[in-house]
């Protein structure tokens, strides 16, 4: 790579030497999605976006940086180049000077910020004195100065180089999807529909529990109901009878009822989830991908107190494209799926294309 961190001189720099510290404390909201500002606050996923609010006589941020100062997420920072309000567990970082206003430069620092993780944690938060003091490592110019060139040249030359990998990526799945299916005259509106019991679609399986103090850590994901990551929550080296990969699990209890996932790759299942397999074919990811929508359209009818448990999901009704003869039609829902995501990665393309 031309710009190589290896062969750079470094410096330690105080965070407070370099930004100004402050924190806000979002009250006057309106708890509703689809609004016009971001609300963000200490979780440890999705750049710390929690959801869309309408604000009323809130300080409002944009293209700034913010450091996580509580839970899980302590220590972990992000570039925000949208409008946004943080909680009370979020600090946000002003510039002091304005070679620090660049984007990529903001996303380099930020990487070296979440470097000092480790040290921090629930006990010992990341709040605005320790802030202050925590240095960073820097590259520096022959004058022992940040060289914020080099840094927005780095990122620059990573974010093409990540670019062009995906771009080779598309372009060989856009070859093995085969054919541009063009459904938008024979598509969703035109088709047979019936309806089905899950119980004569999927055989439906699941596990007993297996407990924290009892997962030995390594390799294999396991899939707990939490709300992001493909609800993967740890990497360990249990076996049990969950044990399974080309699957479709769904989530029977808590806040994320009906929610479920595909994984084509082994995991490890906890007692909060099912997995469904379909009886009659060999399982074919786009088949999942179809019917996991198709599930999501059940979740407003369940709740903490009306769960999904095995009796009601086997007696769930679910709505399925069919064939002439009445049977589901697989490869309707195949090809449909195909066609989705051909139309996705053309449009990227298409987007690489016109902002190159």
């Amino acid at each position: 790579m031309k710009n190589s961190i290896y062969n750079r001189k470094y410096q330690e720099f105080s965070i407070w030497s370099l930004f100004y510290i402050t924190r806000w404390n979002a009250k006057n909201i309106r708890d509703k999605w689809c609004w016009d500002v971001v609300l963000v606050s200490a979780i440890d996923n999705n750049n710390w976006f929690y959801q869309m609010v309408q604000h009323e006589n809130e300080k409002i941020y944009s293209n700034v940086l913010t450091v996580n100062n509580n839970w899980n997420g302590v220590c972990l920072s992000y570039f925000h180049e949208y409008k946004f309000m943080a909680s009370s567990d979020v600090s946000i970082l002003l510039p002091k000077n304005n070679y620090l206003k660049k984007r990529e430069v903001w996303i380099f620092i930020s990487c070296l910020i979440k470097k000092q993780k480790s040290k921090f944690n629930y006990w010992y938060k990341m709040n605005n004195i320790r802030m202050e003091k925590q240095k960073i490592l820097l590259p520096v110019d022959d004058l022992w100065n940040p060289d914020y060139k080099f840094m927005e040249d780095f990122i620059k030359e990573r974010e093409k180089s990540k670019r062009e990998k995906y771009r080779k990526y598309v372009e060989n799945k856009l070859k093995t999807l085969g054919e541009n299916w063009d459904f938008r005259e024979r598509g969703l509106l035109n088709k047979k529909w019936r309806e089905f019991f899950i119980q004569d679609v999927f055989n439906i399986n699941w596990w007993k529990r297996l407990e924290s103090k009892n997962m030995i850590s390594w390799k294999i994901p396991f899939i707990w109901a939490v709300d992001s990551n493909n609800w993967i929550t740890n990497y360990i080296d249990n076996m049990n009878k969950s044990f399974d990969k080309d699957v479709l699990w769904v989530n029977y209890d808590w806040n994320w009822m009906v929610i479920s996932f595909y994984h084509q790759y082994n995991c490890l299942f906890s007692d909060s989830v099912k997995r469904l397999h379909f009886k009659e074919y060999d399982d074919t990811k786009f088949w999942y991908l179809f019917s996991k929508t198709v599930l999501l359209q059940q979740k407003p009818k369940y709740n903490y107190w009306y769960k999904f448990n095995e009796y009601r999901m086997k007696r769930q009704k679910i709505t399925l494209p069919i064939t002439e003869n009445e049977e589901i039609d697989y490869k309707f829902m195949e090809n449909y799926m195909k066609y989705l995501m051909l139309r996705k990665y053309q449009k990227y393309l298409e987007y690489q294309r016109l902002n190159n």
